[in-house]
């Protein structure tokens, strides 16, 4: 098995691109995976420098989410409108004086 990080936030290598965002290929015996979160173009730009040959993948998973991402993405979402709640000032039936 073979593993190679494309693209992520730092850069390892003088020759590649470093970008917001996570790209990593996997090579097994049967299968050329491509995990993309990348940006731009970046992952092919950092690929021809690392040696990995794109266009043998076989499986392309471009904007990968996983359960975890979902689950932070709800969590900010629901911390954002409790947000926007707190913001209006509700009746609670009492005299505010």
């Amino acid at each position: 098995m073979r593993i190679v990080t494309l693209v992520e936030n730092s850069c390892g290598n003088e020759n590649c691109i470093a970008e917001h965002g996570l790209s990593i290929y996997i090579e097994t015996e049967k299968h050329k995976l491509l995990l993309d979160t990348g940006q731009t173009d970046a992952v092919v730009r950092n690929a021809e420098a690392l040696g990995v040959d794109l266009i043998a993948v076989t499986n392309i998973k471009n904007r990968f989410i996983t359960a975890i991402t979902k689950l932070v993405i709800w969590i900010m979402s629901m911390m954002s409108i409790l947000v926007i709640l707190n913001s209006f000032p509700f009746h609670t039936g009492r005299n505010m004086r």
